[in-house]
């Protein structure tokens, strides 16, 4: 993963939040998907500012938090996980208000859709790169895993999309419809 890709993430909504595994290593964030830092030594939030090159005046507009552990996020980070399902990128994308958003499909498991610029960081995908879902601790909601070979290298949670958006809803339907019948 290349590091500006993961600034351009953080830069999305002006957050880095960084979480310090208990078995050491870090993890970085910006409340959408986690990313695991290889390759850099150990710092605190703030510190990236620097790294992304965030000028001095407008670092009063981010939110930085380091944490010690990542339970916070009922999300598991571990390689292995009992119940985690491959997961497949869908041959398809679609932009909505100037964002664009991919889906995955797992086993036994409906679609999940994630912004496509929360991938980016994992891109170029290797001969090696999985995908899987796996559901958080708390709510069972679904999250998708990242991993190269059979390390994690991070999460993507799912896209918030609009529930009473009508303009939506009908896009949807339509791309539906033209799979469909194609």
């Amino acid at each position: 993963m290349k590091l500006k890709a993961i600034a351009n993430v953080c830069k999305i909504n002006n957050t880095v939040i960084i979480f310090n595994a208990s078995g050491g290593g870090q993890w970085i964030s910006n409340g959408h998907a986690v990313y695991k830092l290889d390759g850099v030594r150990p710092l605190e939030a703030k510190d990236f500012l620097t790294l992304f090159d965030i000028p001095s005046d407008k670092r009063d507009a981010w939110t930085c938090e380091t944490q010690d552990e990542t339970s916070s996020t009922n999300l598991n980070l571990e390689n292995d996980c009992a119940g985690e399902s491959f997961a497949k990128l869908l041959p398809l994308s679609f932009t909505y208000l100037n964002q664009t958003y991919c889906g995955f499909t797992a086993e036994n498991e409906r679609s999940i859709l994630v912004r496509h610029e929360l991938i980016k960081p994992f891109m170029p995908f290797c001969e090696y790169t999985q995908f899987y879902v796996r559901h958080r601790q708390s709510d069972e909601k679904p999250y998708l895993v990242v991993k190269d070979g059979l390390l994690i290298s991070g999460v993507v949670l799912p896209a918030v999309l609009p529930a009473n958006d009508e303009a939506f809803h009908n896009a949807l339907a339509d791309i539906a419809r033209a799979a469909r019948s194609s």
